[in-house]
């Protein structure tokens, strides 16, 4: 399983199939959710904050997913045959835009996404890989303290003239074990 199998797999879970036009994933499981990146666009087309939803909609997310850190270890023996176990950092940088009337609207949007976004890594902890026992990965299964902790951080709103920009981000690890 290569870095960039499960940051695919991990936007396919959240944003649906590839779209290779958009280079996006435009057809999110989670409300709310309207767009989900392996990078940020290089021009931001507010559009896509909205992509998907109901017209009228006054507040829209993007996801950009993001594998900032790896760990790939051998845990255990006979050396030729042994496994390794790979450790994914996974960031999920939600970037929400709120033409809401006021800052606190787009705020309760937030809190809502957080947990609808939680709700669905809890539905399937593998992702939608079949986990570990099929060769891919889990998220916290497999972690040291035995955990599959989810964390997150939310910056407050910054109100603009034209509407209400926030951040979330939600972090978690995924353990894979492959034979080495």
């Amino acid at each position: 399983m290569t870095t960039a199998t499960v940051i695919d797999q991990v936007c396919q879970f959240f944003g649906g199939a590839y779209d290779a036009a958009t280079h996006t994933y435009r057809s999110p499981a989670v409300a709310g959710l309207s767009v989900v990146r392996r990078a940020w666009a290089k021009r931001d087309d507010f559009a896509d904050y909205f992509a998907g939803q109901t017209v009228g909609t006054a507040t829209g997310c993007q996801m950009v997913v993001q594998i900032p850190d790896t760990r790939d270890r051998r845990v255990a023996l006979p050396a030729i045959q042994g496994r390794r176990k790979v450790h994914y950092g996974i960031d999920l940088h939600c970037f929400i835009w709120s033409k809401a009337a006021y800052a606190e609207d787009c705020q309760d949007f937030v809190y809502t996404l957080r947990d609808a976004i939680i709700a669905r890594i809890r539905t399937d902890p593998t992702l939608g890989t079949g986990g570990i026992e099929n060769n891919a990965f889990q998220v916290g299964e497999g972690s040291e303290d035995g955990g599959g902790e989810i964390a997150t951080h939310m910056e407050q709103g910054a109100t603009e003239a034209e509407g209400t920009k926030a951040y979330l981000l939600i972090q978690f690890e995924a353990h894979a074990y492959d034979v080495a």
